[in-house]
């Protein structure tokens, strides 16, 4: 599997050849500050769907070198609150808990899809896609 590298910006940029595995697009990138538990699991889950070998898991999960952090019963709470609201969007739980670490921590979710960052939930929300790739 190819390094992965970290920008100044906190972003892990994905090599090509490990982006056409996972089945990513240019400019997907991952960002590398906290991630939660459930949002990893899920993660996980969509590699090895897209052919990942599962020996392979700990290798991927290290190179992201990124806070893993346990989902808090706030938090957790919270992610299944923002089911309703986020509902016409169809975000997973792994989603729900990204915007609910990110509300808890005052921080900002981040994400690649555009549609989202309509949503009016008091939480800020990035897209790293640009406009072009909507």
């Amino acid at each position: 599997m190819s390094e992965l590298t970290m920008t100044k910006n906190g972003r892990v940029v994905i090599p090509k050849a490990m982006r056409d595995q996972l089945g990513l697009h240019e400019g997907d990138e991952m960002i590398a500050e906290i991630e939660d538990a459930t949002n990893l699991a899920e993660l996980i889950s969509k590699v090895i769907e897209r052919g990942l070998p599962a020996s392979e898991v700990p290798i991927l999960v290290s190179s992201l070198n990124v806070e893993i952090i346990p989902l808090t019963q706030e938090q957790a709470e919270l992610a299944g609150i923002l089911r309703q609201p986020t509902r016409q969007l169809g975000l997973s739980l792994g989603d729900r808990a990204c915007l609910a670490l990110a509300k808890t921590l005052g921080g900002r979710a981040i994400t690649a899809d555009r549609p989202r960052q309509a949503l009016d939930l008091g939480i800020a929300i990035e897209c790293i896609r640009p406009e072009n790739n909507a």
